[in-house]
């Protein structure tokens, strides 16, 4: 198996989130808004607290204050190319 590029990445990366969102679309229109929300938030849960126990593990305790956590986030979003609007 080879590597992707980063073009290709970034292409299928934005075809994924592109089915996310037509599947969200579709569970909202068939559920509602607030029952879509609830669900997604859910099955995201785990990810986020494995993604802090993660972040824990690897700046120690101490240092895992809320402003090492924001500039981490920071980091993170601008590396894979996503930006605040």
């Amino acid at each position: 198996m080879t590597a992707m590029s980063r073009e290709e990445v970034f292409q299928a990366t934005k075809k994924v989130f592109g089915l996310y969102g037509a599947f969200f679309g579709a569970v909202a229109q068939e559920m509602g808004i607030e029952k879509a929300l609830t669900l997604h938030m859910r099955a995201h849960e785990a990810l986020g607290v494995k993604a802090g126990k993660g972040f824990v593990e690897a700046v120690g305790r101490q240092d895992a204050a809320s402003t090492n956590l924001r500039s981490s986030c920071a980091r993170a979003t601008s590396a894979s190319g996503l930006t605040r609007s």
